[in-house]
């Protein structure tokens, strides 16, 4: 590139968005069973992204499971850190998640690295691979939980299970 001469117009640079712009608006019930939006600032979304992509290390050549239903607050944890990345986003379809075997077979083909999974689906399918001694991908380099309480006989089984996937709860 050659540097500008004084004659020359600067470029035009796009104004960077107000932080406090609203991103998103998720409804929920929360914990008072009444739905209620809840709207998502521009600045607290591209804070989380930001801070999930360091804290997951995510990379360009990561592929990342998109397994949260589209209405849940986990689906922007997986979608935009992901594509903020450089990373690919792997969509699952109900036929992935009909067993621990298909689930597994799916993450396998896909070449998954990271799954964050709600720890309902995780217990069984730390449960299954444990009873059934099914192996864990070996493309899977991190497993997130989250949404419920993590059994610690459960955190101990996945730890023989898959000792050298990193796991985050």
């Amino acid at each position: 590139l050659m540097p500008a001469t004084p004659s020359e117009a600067p470029p035009v640079v796009a104004p960077l968005p107000d932080p406090a712009r609203l991103a998103y608006i998720i409804h929920t019930s929360g914990s008072t069973g009444r739905p209620k939006g809840v709207m998502g600032t521009l600045g607290a979304l591209s804070a989380h992204a930001s801070a999930v992509i360091a804290a997951y290390g995510l990379m360009p050549a990561d592929r990342v499971l998109h397994f949260a239903s589209p209405g849940f607050d986990v689906a922007l944890e997986e979608i935009v850190p992901t594509l903020l990345s450089g990373a690919a986003l792997v969509i699952r379809g109900e036929d992935e998640t009909a067993s621990v075997q298909a689930f597994l077979e799916f993450v396998a083909d896909q070449s998954v690295t990271v799954l964050n999974l709600p720890a309902s689906f995780w217990h069984v399918l730390v449960e299954e691979m444990k009873e059934r001694h099914l192996p864990l991908p070996p493309s899977v380099r991190l497993v997130v939980t989250g949404s419920e309480r993590i059994i610690a006989s459960a955190l101990a089984d996945w730890q023989r299970i898959a000792p050298g996937c990193a796991w985050m709860n």
